[in-house]
């Protein structure tokens, strides 16, 4: 089980922003990838730490709808395996899934949803599989039907949590929404020298979110749904820094 312990001191925490990080459903806890590449889990009212010493090398994480904790672990370079965490013994939880079930994700970005996972293959595409039946796969993306093809790039790219879009930025200064289903896409254009970082799609399929990594401020761009052709439009600063 987890190793726990109490009376954090800050430095304890070995916290980095950038590495992955989230909340908890309840918003409860901090689930994040320490400086040594373990799963951690602090808690905020009790301030109490546990960390996983068996979870190393994670990468990127997810919630689901039900509020299970799910995470990628690098395999080999550039090659990630699937994993899930057991929250009250803070371990890996091999009753869903075994560390060799998922070891073809080319991305730590993934999502989970509905008991199937949706992350891109070492291929580069975005494919699916269901993780109660893992040889149900199904493609989702084809990343040589657009033009430019794919890009996977780490903070530049984001899978929404069920599966239905997906968002890059295919050249510098543009960011692109891909509706899974049809393939319809949109491109917006953004204002000169702005730099996209950390960009996420909203759990409700309504906005995009990333860090202008010219001076850090937050911004977000509303997603129109519009008979499953998608807009982008309405870019805010949600936060000057």
């Amino acid at each position: 089980s987890g190793d726990w312990s109490s009376d954090v001191c800050s430095s304890d925490l070995l916290f980095s922003a950038n590495t992955s990080y989230t909340l908890s459903e309840n918003g409860k806890h901090i689930y994040y990838v320490d400086n040594n590449e373990q799963l951690s889990r602090f808690d905020i009212e009790k301030y109490e730490l546990v960390r996983d010493a068996t979870a190393s090398a994670v990468k990127g994480m997810n919630i689901d709808e039900n509020g299970g904790l799910w995470y990628s672990s690098e395999l080999s370079s550039g090659v990630y395996g699937l994993r899930k965490q057991n929250l009250g013994l803070w371990e890996k939880d091999t009753s869903w899934i075994q560390d060799d079930d998922i070891t073809d994700m080319g991305s730590p970005e993934f999502s989970v949803y509905e008991d199937r996972v949706y992350y891109v293959n070492t291929s580069g595409n975005v494919v699916s599989r269901d993780l109660k039946n893992l040889s149900d796969e199904r493609m989702e993306v084809q990343s040589a039907d657009f033009d430019p093809d794919l890009a996977v790039v780490d903070g530049k790219f984001s899978i929404g949590e069920d599966g239905l879009y997906v968002a890059d930025v295919p050249v510098d200064g543009e960011i692109r929404i891909i509706h899974t289903i049809t393939g319809n896409h949109a491109k917006y254009s953004l204002p000169s020298g702005m730099q996209v970082t950390d960009l996420q799609i909203s759990r409700d399929n309504h906005e995009l979110f990333f860090i202008d990594d010219s001076n850090g401020s937050i911004m977000s761009l509303g997603i129109e749904q519009n008979l499953d052709h998608p807009r982008l439009n309405g870019l805010t600063t949600v936060h000057n820094v």
